[in-house]
């Protein structure tokens, strides 16, 4: 799943304006499948991978699917629908796709859901994904917020949300679930996995976007860590950061996402595509 890489070309394009590997598209991370259902992809029983993202283009599109697993796929089938006739122009937002992993946040930095972006549109939303390194240690890792930078917002954010889970729509933790704009389709011991699309609350841009989200825990304590407890190993290894009294601490997460957005073209080109080592690692 994290070695069939979908690509799609737009108009004349030469760059791709979708980046994806085929489950992380579909709105599962971590190269798995989970059953459930959303505004814009379902994955039926965990294994049928339906999109009905709007994809506007005005003369060309060219869709492809590149194998990295580094063997034969076996088999792979599809299905693709197209109208004609549309009255696409120059000024039709495309859509677009855009995988990213950091398996080493740094510390007290956010880590860049999109960037980069040049034009016209509309910010969809995203699925993200966590391989929790401190899962069963009594900690909490979603207290990081979403901020979003539009039209050359840079020391604030435009738009900042209250806590990871809040953005995927629940709250105080977040377990497995699905609907319609929002959810978490695979909460599986160390590995979150979660999506959320703005519909009934949109996100418009006239020239540029820039989402992120906090590396920040909460370990229900109101002490300031302790370097010989159980923690120690993330504070040796410079994972874990708490300096003041209270339950929050910055910490350094193995952190995926895809997002998508819609954007008047040229599509700018993408950061350097994670290599296949990078997309599988700990997985």
């Amino acid at each position: 799943m994290r070695n069939l890489i979908l690509r799609f070309y737009w108009d004349d394009q030469e760059v791709p304006s979708v980046e994806a590997p085929l489950s992380d598209f579909f709105g599962v991370c971590h190269g798995r499948t989970a059953p459930y259902e959303s505004a814009f992809v379902t994955m039926p029983e965990g294994k049928g991978f339906n999109s009905y993202f709007l994809m506007p283009f005005e003369k060309k599109a060219r869709l492809t699917i590149c194998n990295e697993m580094g063997e034969d796929a076996g088999m792979f089938f599809y299905q693709v629908d197209y109208t004609l006739g549309d009255p696409v122009t120059d000024d039709t937002p495309r859509f677009h796709a855009q995988f990213r992993r950091v398996a080493n946040t740094k510390m007290a930095e956010d880590y860049v859901i999109l960037d980069g972006v040049k034009g016209k549109g509309r910010f969809l939303g995203a699925s993200v994904g966590l391989v929790d390194r401190f899962a069963g240690r009594g900690v909490w890792w979603g207290e990081g917020e979403v901020k979003m930078y539009i039209d050359g917002d840079t020391d604030y954010p435009t738009i900042c949300g209250t806590g990871s889970e809040d953005y995927a729509g629940s709250g105080w933790g977040l377990g497995q679930f699905h609907a319609r704009e929002m959810g978490a389709p695979l909460i599986e011991g160390k590995y979150v996995s979660f999506y959320r699309y703005h519909v009934r609350d949109p996100v418009y841009f006239s020239q540029d976007i820039k989402v992120t989200i906090q590396q920040i825990g909460n370990d229900g304590k109101h002490e300031i860590a302790d370097p010989d407890g159980p923690l120690a190993e993330f504070i040796k290894k410079g994972y874990y950061k708490k300096e003041r009294p209270g339950g929050n601490f910055e910490r350094v997460d193995d952190v995926c996402s895809t997002a998508y957005w819609y954007q008047t073209l040229p599509t700018q080109p993408f950061p350097k595509f994670p290599d296949r080592k990078l997309r599988v690692l700990g997985l």
